[in-house]
């Protein structure tokens, strides 16, 4: 195994040599600078993307154990959930431990210099107790703030706290005016608190309109379900006994669309609730430009490896010209030529130098 001063030899002549290289084809060399370094940003731009999106673990506690929970019908494979089935599933503690409910909105801040519309979400309390998160300062809604016509509340991220309040710390004793109404701030939630993405700069609570708990044959589908698995079940046997309690509910002939054949609840992991059209192309992008940089490389080592062989078939020394012309030792130049130019082999920075050494002779 080679020593470590024996490799700091090879990585400093392996310096020299594409400097060296550098000053007889300036030109060449800075496409192949641009080159590797465009590869190496695009790889670690697509990897950044791709954790964000595929790779990054939920930051909550037990993130296994939280779910999302949809309908499906023969026609819609994927239907969000109506006011009538958060009021169902969440009497099923054998099933989950907490449920919450979601959905977003558009609301316009008035009343400041500057109006301007916020990336807002309505959401139930109880979904602060399923993701077991707490606010920064305040708290989270009463059961009177989420009543239909009860007092307006609303919880501000920590963000939009500090870009437009400045961080005071007596903001939650006062209002905000939005889409024409007085709420008034009684939570900051943490930084890192980013339901349902990074963009979100304040939450609502839901209130059921009577209208909407009228009659389950016309309750809208538009509320996104998050559960919390109760504890001693996997997500594989709650969704298991989720089917089972699909058919008993579809058998109740309560004149909901459940009544239809082949409704049925259906699981998938928080981590991963989307259509899949997200995670599929990143991976494919990334696997793309993972692809591109090895076939770079692989391009790369067999010219250096094909110049060495025409080298020796032609008799022209042990060494390569620019070792023979700038008076390289004899074993350091057969040990380039049984690396075949040092792509495969080197690992890490040393590999760039390689590179550019090889495609500038």
């Amino acid at each position: 195994m080679p020593s470590l001063s024996h490799s700091l030899q090879e990585v400093a002549r392996d310096l020299k040599g594409a400097l060296r290289e550098m000053r007889r084809k300036p030109g060449f060399c800075t496409v192949v600078i641009l080159m590797l370094a465009l590869g190496l940003g695009a790889s670690t731009a697509v990897f950044s993307e791709l954790y964000a999106t595929v790779l990054k673990p939920l930051p909550y506690r037990a993130p296994d154990q939280l779910v999302a929970v949809h309908n499906r019908f023969p026609q819609l494979a994927r239907l969000p959930t109506a006011p009538f089935d958060y009021l169902d599933l969440r009497e099923h503690r054998e099933l989950f431990s907490d449920i919450g409910l979601y959905y977003f909105l558009d609301l316009n801040h008035t009343g400041v210099e500057r109006p301007e519309k916020v990336n807002a979400v309505a959401m139930t309390s109880s979904l602060f107790r399923t993701l077991d998160v707490k606010p920064l300062m305040g708290r989270v809604f009463t059961p009177d703030e989420e009543r239909f016509n009860g007092p307006h509340a609303v919880i501000l991220s920590q963000a939009y706290w500090q870009s437009a309040f400045g961080g005071d710390p007596q903001t939650l004793q006062q209002s905000v005016r939005l889409n024409g109404e007085e709420y008034r701030i009684v939570g900051v939630m943490p930084r890192w608190f980013q339901f349902p993405n990074d963009v979100t700069q304040m939450w609502t609570p839901i209130t059921f309109q009577p209208k909407l708990l009228a009659s389950r044959a016309d309750s809208p589908y538009f509320l996104r379900m998050v559960a919390r698995v109760a504890p001693g079940l996997s997500v594989e046997q709650a969704s298991m006994r989720l089917d089972e309690l699909s058919r008993r509910m579809a058998q109740q002939h309560d004149g909901s669309p459940r009544e239809r054949a082949g409704w049925q609840f259906f699981l998938l992991p928080m981590a991963r609730d989307d259509d899949g059209s997200v995670r599929r192309w990143m991976i494919m992008l990334f696997a793309a430009v993972a692809g591109l940089l090895q076939r770079g490389g692989a391009v790369a080592g067999a010219g250096n490896r094909t110049a060495v062989r025409f080298l020796d078939a032609h008799g022209v020394g042990r060494q390569p010209l620019s070792n023979r012309s700038a008076g390289v030792d004899r074993s350091a130049a057969a040990c380039d030529r049984r690396r075949g130019g040092g792509i495969v082999h080197r690992k890490g920075w040393p590999a760039c130098v390689g590179a550019i050494r090889s495609c500038c002779r």
